[in-house]
């Protein structure tokens, strides 16, 4: 299950939660995660998780996201790549979507475009992301 309702909102699977960025916290770089991570403050840069990650309505993510099940319900900007990915009610998402599986509440906005997650191209797909990403800069 991708997620799950908790008093009126949905939240991020029960797997194994590693790693939170904590509110009023601010990372910037490289974040590889072999398990579930959680963002309540700020992230920039580039985040690789094998496990779930939750972007929550405190968060705000500057970064190209890889990874299995992606919870958002906060801001994010960048290009998303997951089996599942699923935008609640208080997403802010800028940038474009490759999934198997996409959920889109009401309330979420949605700026960019989606495409079919397809085997072996996430890397292709990250490359393509970053030139366009430097072209419009």
């Amino acid at each position: 299950m991708l997620a799950k309702k908790v008093k009126g909102t949905l939240s991020g699977d029960d797997g194994p939660l590693d790693t939170l960025i904590g509110l009023n916290t601010f990372f910037e770089g490289t974040l590889k995660a072999d398990n579930g991570v959680r963002i309540e403050g700020a992230f920039a840069g580039e985040h690789f998780c094998s496990g779930s990650l939750t972007i929550t309505a405190s968060a705000s993510v500057h970064a190209d996201i890889e990874g299995m099940d992606v919870y958002i319900n906060g801001i994010v900007c960048g290009m998303v790549c997951a089996e599942r990915v699923a935008l609640d009610r208080e997403a802010r998402l800028t940038g474009d979507i490759y999934t198997q599986t996409l959920s889109i509440s009401e309330g979420a906005l949605f700026s960019g475009s989606s495409a079919p997650l397809e085997e072996g191209t996430r890397e292709e797909q990250n490359d393509q992301g970053s030139e366009e990403r430097l072209a419009s800069s």
